[in-house]
């Protein structure tokens, strides 16, 4: 962030995460990492590491806001594992060839298989 001119190296305690109040108790938002970070037009639109293997694999990812673990964390890990499980429960003969494995692994990932309703469950 200093290397942007958003803080002062100077001064870096005046900066936590969630900002700093004021004496009348309202939050200075220019104290704030997160909001410092959220200004970064780059930062918004850059595809996340998941995204970008995401499309590579030919499927969207849209469920993980950045810098939110506490939300993205347990869903994901949750999701994967009701993907792996449909995946395991796929016949072997299916899962043997090339062809054949990249096509299972994007029915496990379909949204028929991973439905809203389980996914809002796991977060």
């Amino acid at each position: 962030m200093w290397e942007r001119g958003f803080i002062n190296e100077k001064n870096l305690k005046q900066y936590t995460v969630d900002g700093r109040k004021d004496a009348f108790d309202y939050l200075q938002p220019h104290t704030s990492l997160k909001y410092l970070l959220d200004n970064c037009t780059d930062f918004k639109e850059e595809e996340s590491m998941l995204q970008s293997i995401g499309s590579t694999l030919g499927v969207s990812i849209n469920w993980t806001p950045k810098h939110h673990c506490e939300l993205a964390g347990e869903g994901i890990e949750y999701s994967l594992g009701c993907a792996k499980n449909a995946y395991r429960l796929m016949p072997l003969s299916i899962k043997r060839k090339k062809e054949t494995f990249w096509e299972t692994v994007k029915k496990c990932l379909r949204h028929d298989v991973l439905t809203t309703e389980w996914v809002r469950q796991f977060l």
